[in-house]
C-alpha cells in the first residue's frame, strides 16, 4: 500500500479502473462508503485530508469512516444491511466471510473485475 507520507503529499493516484468499478455499483444502485484503518492518531486530519483527496480525484465523497477495528467486524456491527465488502487484503476478505458478509478481493488494484464478479453474482 501507499505509505502515509505520500497520501499526505498527494502522490497517491487513483488506481486504473478505480473509477469504472465506483460507477459500476453507482449504477446498480449501491451506495459507496470508505473505511479507512490507517492510524488516525498519527495522523488527525486523516478523514479530512482523505475527503480532500477523493473529491480531488472525482471519487464519492458522502460516506467516509475510519475504525482501528477489523473492517469486517465495524461493517457487520455498523451497517448489518451492507451488500459487500471490496478490498485489497485476503485476510480481511476471509474475516468478512465468516462474518457473512459477501467480500471480494481486489487483486492489482483491479476493481472492475471484483464488481463485476460481485454483480453477476448478485443479479
Amino acid at each position: 500500500g501507499a505509505s502515509i507520507d505520500k497520501i499526505f503529499a498527494g502522490e497517491v493516484l487513483v488506481l486504473p479502473g478505480a473509477k469504472e468499478g465506483l460507477l459500476l455499483l453507482q449504477e446498480a444502485g449501491y451506495t459507496i462508503m470508505w473505511l479507512s484503518a490507517r492510524p488516525v492518531t498519527e495522523h488527525p486530519r486523516l478523514l479530512a485530508d482523505t475527503v480532500e483527496w477523493l473529491g480531488q480525484h472525482g471519487l464519492p465523497t458522502e460516506y467516509v469512516y475510519w475504525s482501528d477495528f477489523q473492517k469486517h467486524a465495524f461493517i457487520v456491527e455498523r451497517f448489518p444491511t451492507a451488500s459487500v465488502l471490496f478490498d485489497d487484503k485476503l485476510e480481511t476478505i476471509q474475516r468478512a466471510a465468516e462474518f457473512g458478509l459477501r467480500a471480494y478481493v481486489v487483486l492489482n488494484g483491479d476493481l472492475v473485475s471484483a464488481v463485476n464478479q460481485f454483480l453477476g453474482e448478485a443479479s
